[in-house]
């Protein structure tokens, strides 16, 4: 009885890494599209209204509320006292999100751009980051639909075959 019982369990543990896993692949895919709508956001701002970066912050935050965490965290870290810098505060706050590298880098640099150049600069290097990111998002959905179904398989066989072999 405690034999199947923990079989049973494994089993789950193996089918949730899987479905968890999965999971994750569409998350990104879904954060990458959500900073898609930030970037052009931001660009629009920049570009046409010339908005200055701390009320950008506030907007991006009100109008992005997935990403309100995001930019409520950078508002933070750029006014501490041992100041990072917007670029800086900007690539601390991608630190814990579900992202690759590359995703990382593309978003760093848009990051680095802003406030850092003339309106018409910050707004090339943003469409420019938008294009690149818009190419990852296509990638990270491709991947999502693929690689998730994989997952999940594989969670849910490496589950059985855990439950057949303790049993």
């Amino acid at each position: 009885m405690l034999k199947t019982a923990g079989a049973i369990l494994i089993g789950a543990v193996f089918v949730y890494a899987g479905f968890h896993r999965a999971s994750m692949l569409t998350h990104r895919a879904r954060l990458l599209q959500v900073f898609l709508g930030a970037i052009g956001q931001a660009r629009q701002e920049i570009g046409t209204r010339l908005t200055a970066l701390p009320e950008l912050l506030g907007r991006l935050k009100a109008d992005q509320p997935e990403l309100a965490g995001f930019f409520s965290h950078i508002e933070r870290v750029w006014t501490r006292e041992d100041y990072l810098g917007f670029a800086g505060a900007w690539r601390e706050a991608l630190i814990p999100l579900n992202l690759s590298a590359e995703d990382r880098a593309l978003l760093g640099e848009a990051g680095g751009a802003l406030g850092r150049y003339d309106a018409g600069t910050q707004a090339a290097a943003l469409e420019r980051v938008g294009a690149a990111l818009e190419r990852q998002h296509e990638a990270a959905k491709d991947s999502a639909g693929k690689n998730g179904r994989i997952n999940r398989i594989l969670g849910v066989a490496a589950g059985v075959m855990a439950v057949i072999l303790i049993l």
